[in-house]
């Protein structure tokens, strides 16, 4: 996915981009960001660490 989205091919269809949006769409983020989370303060133990300042980022 980040060759698609750092260098995307371009067609007068749009066939590629259109793909491309929908896997974007459909990519888990937050499953993601929490597997990040845990990998790295598997590491490095509260490297990551929620935010108690009340704000919805």
């Amino acid at each position: 996915m980040r060759n698609e989205i750092v260098h995307p091919k371009s067609e007068s269809s749009f066939q590629s981009q259109e793909k491309l949006i929908n896997e974007l769409l459909k990519f888990k983020y937050d499953l993601t960001l929490e597997a990040v989370v845990k990998f790295m303060n598997f590491y490095i133990p509260d490297y990551i660490s929620e935010c108690d300042c009340g704000v919805d980022y």
